[in-house]
């Protein structure tokens, strides 16, 4: 906040910066000879910066989109039921991105485990179909650890006014 309340904290690597602003200009011509201008008044009108930014954190996005954040929850998903068609190379993703360093099920439409690696592979967002394996048009259901991730809402908290300290060196 502009007020100072708040800390000021890291965009992280910047590689561009541009200032510039606008600004309302007004001016009474001299016409009582020798040309000119008689008087001139200049209001800034508004001010822009931009940042080229490579550091793409929750808590950016969420001050470029204007927007909150707010953790994730990782409460364990059980029996998450998902459509499926059963054709070979089906990605079917889950409602969350799972942890994949904690168990996850997958069960069939009459409530059978299904087994990794012969059913299914388990990827980053969900699960691929196997062909041959036993999945099929009925769905699925899935039981798994949500990983824990932050939630970007955009164009919530549009009335924030921020304080922009340039820190930096140019190698270059």
């Amino acid at each position: 906040p502009a007020d100072g309340s708040a800390p000021l904290l890291p965009v992280g690597n910047v590689s561009q910066f541009q200032f510039s602003f606008e600004e309302d200009k007004k001016e009474l011509k001299n016409y009582l000879g020798g040309g000119g201008n008689r008087n001139t008044i200049s209001r800034i009108s508004s001010i822009s910066a931009s940042l080229t930014a490579h550091d793409f954190t929750a808590n950016n996005l969420s001050m470029a989109l204007r927007g909150s954040v707010a953790a994730g929850s990782t409460t364990a998903v059980t029996d998450e039921p998902h459509t499926s068609f059963g054709v070979a190379d089906e990605l079917i993703p889950f409602d969350k991105l799972p942890d994949l360093s904690q168990s996850v099920t997958v069960k069939d439409s009459l409530d059978v485990a299904l087994v990794e690696g012969t059913d299914y592979e388990l990827t980053k967002s969900g699960i691929k179909v196997i062909d041959g394996g036993g999945i099929d048009n009925l769905g699925v259901s899935v039981s798994y650890t949500p990983l824990a991730t932050n939630m970007v809402q955009a164009l919530i908290e549009s009335g924030k006014e921020f304080v922009l300290f340039m820190e930096g060196l140019n190698d270059a």
